[in-house]
């Protein structure tokens, strides 16, 4: 075995990056110690690997620092009336006991919802209300709405916290107001 090499692979399939192989491989024998030298596939590219794997991760952190990232934002809604309400966004029905809130996040609360109590159907139509009225951390938005016995939906200011008995200051377009009911 003097000097050749000699290689008895074993593969076996991984995810996305197809075929693991690993072996070992007898380089050669070390004259002065008589010793084999071995190393297997998989130590020798290891660190190649890291190398790639590294990239390709700053890569897609860089991508989604520079490109901004997009998510839904989250809406923290407390139900200030006596009975309880239903929130409805075209997919989901998000159910709220009198005096507590829920959070929601939903894609499909973009511009639309309607909210049932007791039998009524209230329908609306919104923005998302300015930038000065978000809360929240690096890539979710944060806004507080209160539901008011009326329907009126209000949203609650910077420095204010859930339940709000000041509405002052609502942005244009609040507070949300009905557009029909039935």
């Amino acid at each position: 075995m003097h000097g050749r090499t000699r290689c008895r692979p074993t593969c076996r399939p991984i995810s996305l990056e197809g075929w693991l192989c690993s072996s070992r491989m007898v380089i050669g024998t070390d004259q002065r110690t008589g010793t084999n030298e071995t190393l297997s596939r998989a130590q020798r590219g290891h660190g190649d690997q890291m190398k790639r794997s590294t990239i390709y991760g700053l890569l897609v952190l860089c991508g989604l620092v520079a490109g901004g990232c997009f998510a839904f934002p989250r809406f923290v809604v407390f139900n200030n009336s006596a009975k309880e309400i239903a929130v409805h966004s075209s997919l989901h029905e998000y159910r709220i006991p009198p005096g507590r809130s829920l959070d929601i996040i939903d894609g499909t609360l973009t511009s639309e919802m309607a909210i049932k109590s007791d039998g009524d159907t209230w329908h609306y139509s919104f923005r998302y209300p300015p930038k000065q009225f978000r809360r929240g951390g690096l890539f979710r938005d944060t806004y507080l709405w209160q539901i008011e016995a009326d329907g009126r939906v209000y949203v609650v200011g910077p420095g204010r916290d859930l339940p709000s008995r000041d509405h002052s200051g609502q942005p244009a377009g609040y507070p949300l107001t009905p557009r029909s009911g039935s």
